[in-house]
């Protein structure tokens, strides 16, 4: 194989590559993340450590 083929060839591998994680990085910040309600959460710890 010519040289520059093979400098090509890893070239256009680590572009690929690189896009790929920033692309799933960006994507994974994008996500929503739930977030509990603090009342909901107080109400919810009240219920469960009352005696019966």
């Amino acid at each position: 194989m010519n040289y520059l083929t093979i400098v090509m060839a890893v070239w256009a591998i680590y572009t690929i590559c690189a896009f790929l994680f920033i692309r799933a990085a960006t994507l994974r910040d994008q996500l929503a993340i739930p977030v509990r309600d603090h009342e909901h959460d107080l109400a919810k710890a009240k219920r469960l450590s009352r005696t019966a």
